[in-house]
């Protein structure tokens, strides 16, 4: 499941503000970096290791990484309820 995982991860990693600040980016692309969760995970990173503790960016990271988890995990516990009755 974890080198599976890795289909989905990289495409989130591209599109993402790790190459152009969000200001720069038009169009459907940015509409697409602003969905990501992966956005705000590494604009959290970001702040703590550039700018320091932001809590506001901080927070967005986590509460992302916290939705995306819980969806992930979700969807991984129906599947294994569907394919073991």
């Amino acid at each position: 499941a974890t080198q599976s995982s890795f289909i989905l991860f990289m495409p989130f990693s591209f599109i993402t503000t790790s190459q152009m600040p969000l200001e720069l980016l038009r169009g459907w692309y940015k509409t697409a970096v602003i969905c990501n969760p992966v956005t705000y995970v590494l604009e959290a990173i970001r702040a703590l290791t550039t700018t320091g503790w932001n809590g506001s960016v901080i927070f967005h990271g986590f509460l992302a990484a916290a939705l995306a988890g819980c969806c992930t995990i979700s969807w991984v516990v129906w599947a294994f309820r569907k394919s073991y009755p």
